[in-house]
């Protein structure tokens, strides 16, 4: 027997890996070929002796394979299936994960994420306080860009861990498992708000969200009472795209998903009421316009220029007018206009990126090719 070359942080960090690769594998994957697996991935880290074997155990107890008895005529179907319909459903009743997508499609009709409001008070003026934390918006968008508005039929269960979700939501340190159940326990409470045909109601955003006290295996769904508004959407809905999960605040989110609305419009200029921005940032109705302005609508366009593919530009209205400098707000000209290259949104420019060529003007006594090369009269 070798003894372990790994301290207590590498073996952590590995037991974190066979979870993940047992929560990703388990469904299609029969239970000797995923042990082995998983024991052949400890091997290769030079994790050896029983104490791998016995964590692998202990780790596959959570899972549930049906049993000939039980599924007996799933598995005849199966053994008789050709080897192209094993590949898209190797384990009959399961389904295989889903990618995630650059973008996802929702229903004009939802208006924006809501939770649980306090409320605190500025300069005497009372403010709802932004509607959930920016790591739950974020878990919110990931599980929305699992989705396949065009292809999948119903929703899906989507399994992580603590260390890849906070890979996933943009996060430079992993969560501990404590803030993991926190973040769980606002995402069920979490609620999209939706105004449709005159009404204005809202539905739980997840109906699963729970992790495993041992393994550390987080399960997320989303609500199958959202599927009318984020499935096979024929008109009036809207896309975002993966940039947004780089926004820095939680209503640099809802503003996003706002401007979002008005993309593909043959006018890039639209008139928002005041009482508009103020729903989308969930702020008190009384809350004066300077101090919004100041507070929220800057900052947060700011954000989305320097973040999204998004080009926001935005005047006050006074009675009708833009160049009034007096008077009370009663809308804003938003003028929104789309980067036609998406690749680079959201991107920091890297200090090692190749710098431009310098440009030489024509002068009288050379020229330049299309080769770029100089050649002397």
């Amino acid at each position: 027997m070798h003894a372990n070359t790994l301290d207590k942080v590498d073996i952590e960090d590995l037991k974190d890996r066979i979870r993940f690769h047992a929560e990703v594998a388990w469904s299609t994957t029969e239970p000797a070929e995923l042990e082995a697996q998983l024991v052949a991935l400890a091997e290769r880290a030079e994790w050896r002796g029983n104490a791998p074997r016995d964590f692998i155990q202990r780790v596959l107890k959570k899972y549930e394979w049906p049993t000939e008895e039980e599924d007996a005529e799933s598995f005849e179907l199966k053994s008789k299936a050709s080897p192209k319909e094993r590949e898209i459903n190797p384990l009959p009743g399961k389904e295989k994960p889903r990618l995630q997508l650059s973008t996802a499609v929702m229903s004009n009709s939802i208006q924006g994420i809501v939770q649980r409001q306090t409320k605190t008070v500025r300069r005497h003026v009372e403010i709802v306080v932004s509607p959930c934390s920016l790591n739950t918006l974020r878990t919110v968008m990931l599980l929305l860009f699992h989705v396949h508005a065009s292809k999948h039929k119903t929703f899906h269960v989507f399994r992580t861990n603590v260390a890849d979700l906070s890979r996933s939501i943009e996060l430079d340190y992993r969560m501990t498992k404590d803030k993991a159940e926190q973040l769980l326990d606002e995402m069920s409470v979490t609620r999209f708000r939706i105004h449709k045909e005159g009404r204005t109601f809202r539905i739980p955003a997840t109906a699963i969200s729970d992790i495993d006290d041992e393994t550390g295996a987080i399960r997320l769904e989303l609500n199958s009472k959202l599927e009318p508004y984020l499935l096979d959407l024929k008109r009036n809905y809207r896309t975002i795209n993966d940039c947004a999960m780089k926004l820095h605040s939680p209503r640099s989110v809802m503003f996003y998903w706002y401007f979002r609305s008005f993309v593909g419009l043959r006018n890039p200029k639209h008139r928002a009421t005041k009482e508009a921005l103020y729903r989308v940032a969930q702020v008190d109705p009384s809350m004066p316009w300077r101090y919004f302005d100041r507070d929220v609508l800057g900052p947060v366009v700011e954000d989305i220029k320097r973040t999204t593919e998004l080009r926001v530009t935005y005047k006050p209205e006074r009675n009708g007018r833009t160049d009034r400098k007096r008077g009370k707000v009663d809308s804003v000209i938003l003028n929104i206009k789309e980067k036609p290259d998406k690749s680079f949104a959201g991107r920091i420019k890297s200090k090692l990126a190749p710098k431009p060529q310098l440009k030489f003007k024509e002068q009288p006594n050379f020229k330049l090719l299309p080769e770029a090369q100089l050649e002397y009269d």
